[in-house]
């Protein structure tokens, strides 16, 4: 039994659907057990597979190397296993300070606007994570808002763009291992990402990070063909890459950029590094400028539009090209600073009782505790072992298929 997949499907459809937890967790160990059976190598010890077993295994192979369609699989049961959950129990309803920031956004881009004229009685509809000048807004970045608006817009549920996006970013998971792994091993992956509690978790919800997960499955899938010793033209995986990390960038635009520019590091020593070869004939230096070309260049285009996209975003919402709305939302009500090495700022006047909590009794002691160098250690393992504790079944049957 998995107790966080129960508590959540228990706060999400209500006592009435315990029965639905339970099937979920009946069908999640029967998976785990039949993809131990097919999927552990012969190297533990002397024992072999069922007889029985072999040929759903030799089936189950076969189906693995048809890799567009296992990637296809893994998205079609991702995306009817969580809109089957919505659908079987209680829908989905915004029930923290976010969701409803989010959800403002999403409506605002389904009604083909980037932004709303602020009202002329602003004062009376401020709320959390929303700014009301010059511009009525979400502080957030427009990556989620976008994914719920696509759901409004197709089935007027905001909620099924989450669906949406949580099937592809199971299947950018899939085909990321598809590039790193065995077929098999890649399949079995994408089905653990398709039951894995937190993705279920944010796609019962409206603030989950399935943009970000799919960004960031791509940038690394991408990876590969990059390498020196690839003889693909790196041109295809450079477009891969550059949508991976634009997406990264429009939901979590500081933790993406650290991460595409770590990347663009790696890639740029790897078209860099010379192949192993004995014989070098004298087209190879500009054959590999020709390659490296091919493969940065759709990166600079796809970053490019992107840094046009944010500006222009900005500019709509905020008046400046360079200010983001969550810098506005902060220097409006925020006291506590955003970064461990700032101060302080002074408090601003509040109109809501609500908002002055929030901000001056709700935020200030979670930066303080953040604020030494061992609170923040402590606070940082303490989120790694309950990551641990949380998925120590799947992260067991992951090293018993990649040893």
């Amino acid at each position: 039994m998995i107790p966080q997949l129960n508590d959540f499907l228990y706060l999400v459809t209500g006592s009435t659907a315990v029965w639905l937890a339970l099937e979920i967790d009946v069908v999640l160990v029967c998976l785990l057990v039949f993809a131990g059976a097919f999927f552990c190598p012969r190297r533990f010890g002397k024992m072999q597979r069922l007889s029985f077993l072999r040929p759903l295994e030799n089936a189950l192979n076969r189906f693995a190397q048809r890799r567009a369609l296992a990637i296809l699989t893994v998205g079609v049961l991702a995306l009817a296993l969580n809109a089957a959950i919505s659908l079987g129990g209680q829908m989905p309803q915004p029930s923290v300070h976010d969701e409803f920031s989010y959800l403002l956004a999403a409506d605002t881009f389904a009604h083909e606007r980037l932004s709303n004229p602020m009202h002329q009685f602003w004062q009376h509809f401020e709320s959390f994570h929303i700014i009301q000048q010059p511009t009525y807004n979400s502080k957030y970045p427009p990556g989620q808002g976008l994914m719920l608006a696509i759901g409004q817009v197709l089935f007027a549920l905001p909620v099924a763009g989450s669906w949406l996006g949580t099937a592809f970013a199971c299947m950018a998971i899939c085909w990321a291992l598809q590039q790193w792994l065995r077929a098999r091993t890649a399949f079995l992956g994408g089905l653990l990402a398709v039951v894995h509690p937190v993705i279920i978790f944010w796609t019962q919800g409206f603030w989950g990070n399935q943009l970000a997960l799919l960004g960031g499955a791509l940038v690394v899938g991408a990876l590969p063909f990059f390498s020196s010793e690839n003889r693909m033209v790196p041109s295809r995986a450079g477009w891969i890459f550059g949508v991976g990390c634009a997406l990264m960038l429009i939901t979590r635009p500081f933790e993406g950029a650290a991460l595409t520019a770590f990347l663009l590091v790696v890639i740029a020593g790897q078209l860099l590094r010379r192949p192993k070869e004995k014989q070098l004939d004298s087209a190879q230096p500009l054959n590999a400028l020709r390659r490296s070309v091919r493969a940065v260049l759709p990166i600079a285009i796809v970053l490019c539009g992107t840094l046009g996209f944010w500006g222009f975003y900005n500019y709509r919402v905020t008046g400046k090209a360079t200010r983001m709305p969550y810098a506005v939302h902060h220097q409006t009500y925020g006291i506590s600073p955003l970064f461990i090495w700032e101060k302080f700022r002074p408090t601003p006047v509040y109109r809501h009782r609500e908002l002055r909590v929030w901000h001056t009794t709700e935020e200030p002691p979670a930066y303080l505790r953040h604020r030494t160098p061992g609170i923040l250690w402590i606070v940082s393992w303490d989120k790694i072992g309950r990551l641990f504790y949380m998925h120590c079944q799947l992260l067991a049957l992951a090293a018993g298929v990649l040893l």
